[in-house]
């Protein structure tokens, strides 16, 4: 029972207290603007989660494109053997 709590349950809990004292220490409201129009006004938080996720994201998706893309080349230079 001991290692479960070891192994499962403190780095659940490190992690939830890292995120809960990350978004209270980044409470500020920041005024965004994208284009056009009035500024919206977000915690600086929420724009730093947005912006983490919008570029794993992305990461993510260059990665599996460049595999796909490999992949075809591959499949496209046997058939021409």
């Amino acid at each position: 029972m001991r290692d479960f709590l070891l192994l499962k349950f403190l780095p659940i809990s490190i992690s939830v207290f890292l995120v809960v004292v990350f978004l209270d220490q980044n409470q500020r409201e920041v005024p965004v603007k994208v284009f056009f129009g009035n500024p919206f006004h977000f915690n600086l938080s929420l724009i730093i989660i947005f912006s983490a996720a919008l570029g794993a994201t992305i990461t993510i998706a260059s990665f599996w494109l460049i595999k796909r893309m490999q992949e075809k080349l591959k499949k496209r230079k046997e058939t021409e053997i």
